[in-house]
């Protein structure tokens, strides 16, 4: 719970401001993470208040990635709240009621599960999991329309829909995050393959690095000083010459694991063009995921792999 206090600003005795006490729900909450989660509020524009002193901590300037503490006193100018608010609502549709309507449905309709602890969902494909430079929404930015105070505890690429895990609270945050650190959490995709792999089923154990290459951040097989990666996988069957149906099982992590996996493979996944797949949408979801002493949770496929269902 965050505590609401009207205080007056030392800088400015004509202009009030909201003060808002942190307790452990938020305690070691980055800064902008809360601005962005209780108000909606662009990185853009989190940075410029920062920057002018328009949102304080204790009464003293802080950088975005300020983490806070227990105690801590937010202060934010009323002027902001009201004029900033509706500057939001023109740009990125947070704020009037038709609008918080259109995406409270949005965001309730991803979910499949709402436990004491856990919020289940299925991401859509082409949703980012977390906002940045010209994205206006993404799962970060919906949890409020479902329940506040939600946690996104391991992210999936902008293309790959399927099951997420949102934890209620920061302590259930870190315990899934710990779970996921030290590989307790299983994991089950399915892809669409190009092309047969020689053998029908193996583990792939290739390091993995993140380059620049012309320009673009990719990540490849870097024997040398890549992280250790390994990835499950199984043919399930051929739909088609040209399309290979494949579960996955990454036991580790890493950013594009699978699809540099499969392109190693000599099989890249239809529609990442990125890592060497035909163009069109990226055939890759993440079907399942399984939380020790919790249970499995399964979403079904996006529209354009509707089609494997009768097979998973």
């Amino acid at each position: 719970m965050v505590v609401l206090i009207m205080t007056e600003p030392k800088a400015s005795s004509s202009q009030k401001m909201n003060e808002y006490s942190i307790d452990n729900e938020y305690a070691n909450t980055r800064i902008d993470r809360f601005l962005y989660l209780k108000f909606g509020f662009t990185h853009g524009m989190i940075r410029k208040f920062l920057r002018k002193k328009l949102v304080t901590v204790n009464g003293n300037k802080v950088v975005a990635d300020y983490r806070m503490l227990y105690g801590d006193k937010v202060l934010i100018y009323v002027s902001i709240l009201s004029r900033e608010k509706i500057e939001v609502s023109k740009k990125n549709n947070f704020v009037t009621d038709k609008c918080y309507k259109k995406y409270e449905k949005i965001a309730l309709s991803m979910v499949l599960d709402n436990m004491n602890e856990l919020v289940v969902i299925n991401k859509p494909y082409g949703m980012p999991s977390q906002g940045g430079s010209n994205i206006n929404v993404s799962i970060d930015s919906l949890l409020k329309y479902i329940e506040s105070g939600l946690h996104l505890t391991h992210r999936l690429d902008k293309y790959t829909s399927g099951v997420m895990l949102l934890a209620k609270g920061n302590l259930m945050a870190r315990k899934i995050g710990e779970l996921f650190k030290n590989a307790m959490v299983g994991k089950t995709y399915y892809a669409l393959l190009s092309r047969m792999p020689s053998s029908k089923s193996g583990v792939l154990e290739l390091p993995l690095c993140e380059i620049e290459q012309s320009g673009e951040r990719i990540v490849v097989v870097a024997k040398t000083n890549g992280i250790r990666s390994i990835t499950k996988y199984n043919v399930i069957t051929r739909i088609s010459e040209d399309m290979i149906l494949v579960r996955l099982s990454p036991l580790t992590g890493k950013k594009h694991q699978l699809r540099v996996h499969m392109l190693h493979l000599g099989c890249p996944i239809i529609g990442d063009k990125k890592y060497g797949g035909i163009a069109g949408k990226l055939c890759l979801y993440a079907h399942s995921i399984s939380l020790p002493g919790v249970g499995i949770f399964s979403a079904t496929p996006p529209k354009h792999m509707s089609f494997i269902s009768p097979v998973l």
